[in-house]
């Protein structure tokens, strides 16, 4: 696309303007990044094909949602150890195209009315995680499906995903991988990816575990995943669920039922 650098100029020209009328509040992070990197203007550019005026609206929608989040407030820590242990969720390794790879598996995944908010958070902060560390080179995202039945399937959380690559991290994900998908899945799998925005839907490939270490090398591939390894690279800090269920606002009587319903052991 011609010209971004130009149309750069002129959408930071339009963000210092609205700092100075009464518009909504701007975390400094965001601030600070569109005044300084490019990538955080070009890719909205990019991705409204070279509307200037809607790739204003959409960065600034991205903004005042961050900021209403407080997505700049927390960390991967803030989030349980089992989220983490269950879901499989994993920044680690490259694909063979040299981008970081983002995984999570699905077969324990569920539902809970009071970890909805908490789930949307952690996902909207995994990728602003993984945004950071790949940067312009976007990242491969892999889904593994192995052995989820349907009734795991969390359907709204899956379009949360999906609306947050469409309308708050464009041009993210490079590459999305949806590994081992059981035959009963495919069509629910296919609706979600009907809400994706064209540029991402085209992304989508379907994949079985032999089919994998095609576009990832052997030795990044999890074992619960068909690969070879072992260990698991999770965020460092955090604790146990029960530890810190007070973060987000349940009774010590869903912890109990959230460990059993996982066939975990609270210790």
């Amino acid at each position: 696309m011609e010209n971004v650098g130009e149309k750069i100029k002129q959408i930071r020209i339009k963000f210092e303007e609205e700092l100075l009328g009464e518009s909504p509040q701007f975390h400094p992070i965001d601030i600070e990044r569109v005044r300084c990197e490019d990538w955080q203007i070009a890719r909205y550019i990019i991705n409204c094909n070279g509307d200037i005026d809607e790739a204003f609206r959409s960065l600034k929608r991205t903004l005042v949602w961050k900021n209403e989040i407080g997505l700049h407030q927390i960390d991967e820590n803030y989030f349980p150890t089992e989220f983490y242990e269950l879901y499989k969720v994993e920044k680690y390794g490259t694909d063979k195209c040299g981008r970081m790879i983002f995984t999570e598996s699905f077969a324990k995944q569920r539902h809970y009315n009071e970890l909805e908010q908490c789930f949307q958070l952690m996902v909207a902060v995994s990728m602003e995680k993984m945004d950071r560390l790949a940067g312009e080179r976007g990242m491969t995202y892999v889904g593994d499906f192995t052995n989820t039945p349907i009734y795991r399937m969390d359907i709204g959380l899956a379009r949360y995903r999906v609306d947050c690559l469409n309308n708050h991290f464009p041009l993210l994900a490079k590459k999305i991988i949806l590994n081992n998908v059981p035959f009963v899945l495919k069509p629910i799998l296919r609706l979600i990816v009907s809400f994706m925005a064209k540029n991402v839907e085209n992304i989508v490939q379907y994949t079985t575990s032999d089919q994998l270490q095609t576009l990832i090398d052997w030795k990044y591939i999890p074992f619960e995943f068909g690969g070879p390894r072992n260990k698991r690279y999770y965020p460092l800090g955090t604790v146990p669920f029960h530890v810190c269920y007070t973060r987000f606002s349940v009774k010590p009587s869903f912890v109990q039922y959230f460990y059993r319903s996982n066939n975990l052991t609270l210790n």
